[in-house]
């Protein structure tokens, strides 16, 4: 015997459109918020790749600029940017005038400056395309948790500063100014470099090994190691 099948009604397809519709309507935003959460995926990939993976460095058409903060002799300046320019191989320029410390910048129970406030100091100056500035004082500077630090950098960017105080010897000689010269080369190279995208590097030589003594300073070299001279495209 045939069976006969009966139709919906009109209230149940009614129904069901209804359902459909909501389930579309659901599935909207979660559609948009995947689809945002692999947006931010790729964007953390990227930004991790650009910080932790080694990657060519392109010097072309960089300048180095050298910006003194405060009182600061203009030999030793001038000495500083020529050498530290010419380990990168790069133009450099003297800044036309100096920078004064500013002074909400100072720590007054520490009478040292806030090495933050005196990068965020020297963005406030645009450098231009392609120039990395090196701000370079003679006065302590430190950061939050740090009591001193030798300088502070973007990483990558095109902004750093650098303090001479804890690089002086502690006797003065006739070789101390060499010595402070040569310490002080090794910090704007370090500093620049940290501008350019090099991290810290496990060679106690390179010149991007980290320290925070002056006789660490004394035991790296001028210049980088072989890996990290291996990144850089001039």
């Amino acid at each position: 015997m045939a069976s006969v099948q009966s139709r919906p009604s009109s209230a149940s397809i009614a129904a069901m459109g209804l359902r459909s519709r909501l389930l579309r309507l659901w599935l909207r935003p979660a559609r948009l918020l995947w689809a945002l959460l692999a947006l931010l995926a790729v964007i953390v990939a990227a930004r991790a790749y650009w910080l932790f993976w080694p990657h060519p460095i392109s010097l072309r058409s960089v300048t180095s600029e050298f910006v003194p903060m405060g009182s600061l002799d203009g030999g030793l300046l001038r000495d500083i940017a020529e050498e530290a320019a010419q380990v990168y191989g790069v133009p450099y320029r003297l800044a036309t005038r100096g920078m004064p410390l500013p002074e909400d910048a100072l720590e007054i129970p520490t009478g040292k400056y806030r090495a933050d406030a005196l990068l965020r100091e020297l963005k406030h100056r645009r450098p231009g395309r392609g120039v990395h500035r090196l701000g370079i004082t003679e006065a302590e500077v430190s950061i939050e948790d740090w009591n001193f630090v030798f300088g502070l950098a973007e990483m990558p960017g095109s902004t750093a500063v650098m303090s001479l105080a804890k690089l002086r010897p502690k006797r003065s000689s006739r070789e101390s100014g060499a010595l402070l010269r040569e310490r002080a080369v090794k910090i704007a190279v370090h500093e620049l470099g940290h501008t350019f995208g090099f991290r810290h590097c496990g060679d106690e030589r390179c010149v991007m090994s980290y320290t925070e003594t002056a006789a660490g300073v004394d035991a790296t070299e001028a210049t980088f190691c072989a890996k990290c001279r291996s990144r850089l495209r001039r």
